[in-house]
């Protein structure tokens, strides 16, 4: 495997030949026989990534969910900096999906909003939001459950490059590795990007 950062990357985790904008695809093919699908975004943002997947999605979905707290947090230059860009990825969201019968945004924190929903609820979640370790687990926790047996469960930046003072805080990588089994560590797959991968996990019947 293509590694030139040379991450200790899990030796149990499998490793997709194709890159995440292809994995709405295969989720859905994946998933054929229970469409139409329920489906939700943990951590939307400006939903750069949502517009590259939901389109991919539409034909085959009954409800995309969207979750973000978008506002900031904390009263530091770290957070009040991306305070502009937040409230613009909220409009931005908001304008182009926000009268989609099919979308339905719940703005508010991710742990919360899985309050809102019976478990075994969904046939995908996609999660990419916090990636700090302690955040992905509370996650990981939140929204597991609410994930059908033989439904998907993914997320988003493991492996990210070290190199990048902006990710220096991120472990995803170390969240799975706590939260699932050695066992069920041999189900989850990895995309194909040399960094930033994007994980992939089919819950058990």
């Amino acid at each position: 495997m293509f590694n030139p950062l040379n991450f200790n990357i899990n030796p149990r985790f499998k490793h997709f030949d194709f890159p995440r904008e292809h994995l709405p695809t295969v989720v859905v093919d994946t998933l054929e026989d229970r469409k139409p699908l329920t489906v939700l975004e943990v951590g939307v943002e400006y939903g750069g990534y949502l517009d590259i997947y939901y389109p991919q999605f539409e034909p085959h979905v009954e409800k995309f969910y969207l979750v973000d707290l978008w506002q900031t947090e904390g009263n530091d230059d770290h957070f009040t900096k991306f305070e502009d860009r937040v409230e613009q990825g909220y409009a931005r969201v908001k304008k182009l999906y926000g009268d989609n019968p099919k979308v339905e945004m719940c703005k508010g924190a991710s742990v919360e909003r899985a309050k809102d929903f019976e478990d075994e609820f969904f046939d995908y979640i996609y999660i990419d939001a916090d990636h700090t370790k302690e955040a992905v687990l509370q996650d990981l926790e939140a929204w597991y459950p609410k994930v059908k047996k033989g439904g998907i469960i993914a997320g988003h930046d493991t492996y990210c490059d070290p190199n990048n003072v902006s990710y220096e805080f991120f472990d995803v990588e170390g969240a799975l590795e706590e939260f699932f089994s050695p066992e069920e560590q041999e189900g989850i797959h990895m995309t194909n990007e040399y960094a930033y991968k994007t994980w992939v996990f089919i819950k058990p019947e």
